[in-house]
């Protein structure tokens, strides 16, 4: 019987010790904020948040809203990776965020 609990927990450990290492890397999404697409020279498009001034690189920016000034609501949600582009002043790159919902102003 000792033998066979033995089994059984040699067995679920590294199952426990998964389940528990994971960790979680989806973010929040932040709804219907105001924002603004703004046309750069060397990056692109970045979506600048109204609030808090904040530019990012939007993963996934619909043709249609490649405008410059547009002004649009969205809801999104920050990723973990960066944007980097040469001729920035943003030596640490942007933020990027996938765009969950997304319409003019």
């Amino acid at each position: 019987m000792k033998q066979m609990y033995s089994n059984i927990l040699l067995l679920l450990l590294p199952a426990i010790f998964v389940f528990f290492s994971c960790k979680k890397t989806d973010r929040s999404t932040v709804k219907d904020i105001d924002a603004r697409v703004d046309s750069t020279a060397t990056c692109g498009f970045l979506v600048k948040i109204n609030s808090t001034g904040t530019s990012y690189n939007a993963v996934n920016l619909p043709e249609l809203y490649q405008r410059d000034t547009l002004k649009i609501v969205m809801s999104y949600h920050l990723l973990d990776t960066r944007f980097y582009c040469v001729g920035t002043t943003a030596a640490n790159g942007y933020p990027e965020i996938y765009i969950d919902a997304i319409h003019k102003q």
